[in-house]
């Protein structure tokens, strides 16, 4: 067994007296990205101030009036870059915007839907289903149902968000086809 170096391993021993016994190299090299200038007296910001990298934003996207399901399928696909397609269809399955193929979203939309029902036994608010191969959301809000799918590790509650937010616009314009 190799004897330990006396310039790395000192036993778990300070150097000096004053100092500390864990070696500063990782604290001293980070940097601190902090403005100056913000007058949030270096406590988080709002979402968008704090996670703007994250959702690669500089600046608040004003969202466009959603006046009809299309509409609202377009939206849900500019803001969503992750998701492959999505549909929006009436509580009673009939798809009144689909990125895709209609009645291969509503089939599948209703297959969705019934299952994520049957699962809890009762009308659910909203579900996620995560495969090897991809992601599968429904949320259903004020007479509304949006399904979507999109790739694997898809941030969900976002998702879910993008999709709620986006049915109470649609449904407050009081137009859903």
């Amino acid at each position: 067994m190799a004897k330990p170096s006396s310039q790395i391993d000192r036993a778990r021993q300070a150097d000096e007296p004053d100092d500390d016994a864990v070696a500063g190299v990782a604290a001293e090299r980070q940097q601190d990205h902090r403005d100056p200038a913000d007058d949030d007296d270096r406590e988080p910001g709002a979402l968008l101030q704090s996670h703007a990298r994250y959702f690669d934003l500089v600046a608040p996207v004003d969202a466009p009036p959603l006046t009809d399901a299309a509409g609202a399928v377009s939206y849900l696909e500019e803001i969503s870059p992750e998701m492959w397609g999505c549909a929006i269809l009436s509580e009673g399955g009939d798809v009144l915007a689909a990125s895709g193929d209609p009645d291969e979203w509503g089939e599948a939309g209703r297959d969705l839907v019934a299952a994520a029902d049957a699962a809890g036994g009762e009308p659910v608010a909203h579900a996620h289903v995560a495969t090897g191969d991809g992601e599968a959301f429904c949320v259903r809000e004020s007479g509304l149902v949006a399904v979507a799918v999109a790739e694997r590790f898809t941030l969900a509650s976002l998702m879910l968000f993008d999709m709620l937010v986006t049915l109470r616009r649609l449904a407050g314009t009081g137009t859903g086809s």
